[in-house]
């Protein structure tokens, strides 16, 4: 468990962290993030850092440990729905695992679909992506790697969340305002709302930011999400650098410490093949992880 004590502590710190990335050219970019791929790349290559960094000070006097990384990968794969629709399935996959005290995993995971938003965030449920994030129809993916037929997420809006970035940070379009109208929350509220959501004994614990995932289950939610991390694990990352050079030089995809990290609480993170990648496989990765070894509070 994780002292509610830190939430707001936790809250301040990550909503720092993704504000800076989404406002300053850090690390290798050549100017400040623009359009939806340059924030997206820049919190998975640069802010996975600043959020390991924050959350491991706070929690290190609890005796909980913290690793943070991710893959970024724009061209995700492709969904049919009916009646005739197309999109992107998510820019990004924000999974995180928690070993408890007791030596239990849990993992819990969301898919995040970003959009430009500078006026407002009613643009965000039009066209075909905010029909499939507003009632999550069964749905097909359509790219190698994955396996054919219908999936059914059985129509659970904590599957996967509309996002709004811009200079300013990024807010997420959430569905469980008052009378589960959507309303906008940060993306740091919701991180740290996921870290309270991951242990059942966690006092106050709501199971609302994102979904349990399991090894092994019936329904297609968690197979999904595993199939999604063995298909971006099967190749190689390179960004080239695409939106008139925003870096400065190729870089790797990977962020973080995300590349076989922490196997032994049983999350074998993402393994990158040396074959060069097909444009339409891999999966944009935010992947957290958390341990609690100590009982003690702030």
């Amino acid at each position: 468990m994780i002292s509610p004590n830190l939430q707001d502590e936790l809250t301040s710190a990550t909503e720092h962290v993704i504000q800076s990335v989404c406002t300053l050219p850090l690390g290798m970019m050549k100017r400040s993030p623009r359009y939806e791929i340059d924030f997206v790349a820049s919190i998975v290559e640069t802010g996975v850092a600043g959020i390991q960094r924050e959350w491991s000070n706070i929690l290190a006097p609890t005796g909980a440990q913290v690793a943070v990384g991710g893959v970024f990968c724009h061209q995700s794969p492709m969904v049919t729905f009916s009646p005739g629709y197309r999109c992107e399935l998510a820019d990004l996959l924000i999974i995180h695992s928690h070993r408890s005290r007791s030596g239990r995993v849990f993992w819990r995971a969301v898919l995040l679909q970003t959009k430009l938003g500078v006026d407002g965030f009613d643009h965000l449920l039009a066209g075909a992506q905010g029909l499939l994030y507003g009632s999550w129809p069964l749905f097909d993916i359509q790219a190698p790697g994955f396996r054919p037929g219908p999936r059914d997420f059985n129509s659970d809006l904590r599957s996967g969340q509309m996002a709004s970035v811009c200079p300013g940070g990024c807010h997420v379009l959430w569905p469980f305002g008052p009378r589960h109208h959507f309303s906008p929350i940060s993306l740091a509220e919701f991180l740290v709302g996921m870290l309270y959501d991951m242990d059942p004994d966690q006092p106050g614990r709501k199971s609302i930011h994102g979904r349990q995932v399991y090894r092994q289950s019936s329904f297609d939610w968690s197979p999904t999400i595993w199939e999604l991390l063995e298909v971006t694990g099967a190749n190689s990352f390179r960004h080239m650098g695409k939106k008139r050079g925003l870096y400065d030089q190729i870089m790797s995809r990977a962020g973080g410490t995300y590349m076989r990290m922490h196997q032994d609480i049983g999350f074998d993170g993402v393994s990158p093949s040396p074959e060069e990648p097909s444009p339409e496989m891999g999966f944009g990765v935010l992947a957290i992880e958390t341990t609690s070894d100590s009982d003690s509070s702030r």
